[in-house]
């Protein structure tokens, strides 16, 4: 897609999230104590998980995928773009970590032993978590989108209050109660249920009950704001899947997508330049904050030193994310994209 065609509101949020994961992780290394600003913070920023998730599912369950050829076009697409990225970056990450910062010696049997360990078990790195529920959801895509595609808003309206429910009994009727919640397969429960909130928004919410939505979503910040204040640990899955929560990071993705207006053509250019490589700043961003960004500049809880550090990380894992597209992710793209059918011309 070039970025004449790309979507600048989809693509603003693309670029908020991008920032947002980045100052998540740089917030956690500046401030420690758990006071009403990193809160606050918190509460904001980790939005970013959930929005993100929400694009996948804007663009993957509305896809009208009926022949063979929409089905090996699609998978293809997701392999080339999605998982190839994401294998290559862990190999990257998982090297970088036991030959830079743990000075192991090289052996390449061993890595490679230990990367696919590590890779199929989700131990390579704490911030690549959301790559395997994910890479779920993009292989269920077609054939959920296909259910979700026939439903009508009140049946969609339905499993949205059923999953409301589901949330209220699995977190706080149980969990946040001490006690194990083991009815656990419904199946937008978990990070499926904000990748099925990104079709849910695009068919659902309208100029007409939009307002509800952000009267809810300020209702979920503040409540989450104050539980996690006052029941610390106790307030489980405060900024993730908590209901809370899910309404917050929808009115927000709802507020991003039709309130904010960019009218300015340098800028929106800029915003498209950046969520054209927002995915490979997600996969490379954690250890360029905290191997060399963090080493460079002296941590201390400081605002302004927040955003330095964060606005310094972009920079350096964009301009990483530029070079790994120009001479990786690019021409092995061009490869795999060719047409490999052979033409017979007869003379």
């Amino acid at each position: 897609m070039t970025l004449d065609n790309r979507n600048i509101k989809l693509d603003l949020i693309r670029v908020i999230s991008m920032f947002f994961v980045i100052m998540v992780h740089t917030l956690v290394k500046l401030f420690y104590s758990n006071n009403i600003f990193k809160i606050t913070m918190e509460s904001i920023l980790f939005t970013c998980n959930g929005m993100f998730f929400m694009l996948s599912g804007y663009f993957n369950l509305d896809k009208k995928i009926t022949s063979k050829e929409d089905y090996k076009k699609y998978y293809k697409n997701k392999l080339i773009k999605i998982i190839i990225p994401f294998i290559i970056c862990s190999f990257f990450i998982n090297t970088w970590n036991t030959y830079i910062i743990d000075h192991k010696t090289f052996d390449i049997l061993r890595l490679l032993k230990e990367f696919y360990i590590k890779f199929m078990s989700g131990n390579i790195s704490v911030h690549l978590w959301f790559m395997y529920p994910l890479t779920g959801c993009l292989l269920s895509a077609p054939f959920l989108g296909k259910l979700f595609q026939k439903l009508s808003n009140y049946e969609l309206n339905l499993i949205f209050k059923i999953s409301i429910f589901w949330n209220i009994v699995s977190i706080y009727l149980t969990k946040d109660l001490g006690i194990n919640f083991s009815f656990n397969s419904w199946m937008l429960s978990s990070w499926s249920l904000f990748f099925f909130l990104g079709y849910y928004y695009k068919k659902v919410i309208n100029e007409n009950n939009k307002n509800k939505l952000y009267i809810l979503g300020i209702i979920g910040l503040i409540i989450t704001i104050v539980c996690r204040k006052v029941f610390g640990s106790n307030f489980n899955n405060a900024n993730d899947l908590s209901i809370f929560y899910v309404f917050f990071t929808v009115a927000l993705f709802t507020f991003i997508s039709n309130e904010i207006k960019i009218n300015n053509k340098y800028f929106k250019n800029s915003i498209k330049y950046l969520a054209k490589y927002s995915f490979y700043v997600y996969l490379l961003h954690f250890n360029i904050l905290n191997n060399i960004v963090l080493n460079i500049i002296k941590p201390s809880p400081s605002i302004f030193k927040l955003l330095l550090v964060a606005l310094i990380t972009l920079i350096i894992s964009l301009i990483i994310s530029i070079f790994l597209d120009i001479l990786i992710f690019k021409p092995l793209t061009e490869i795999l994209q060719k047409n490999r059918t052979s033409k017979v011309i007869i003379h």
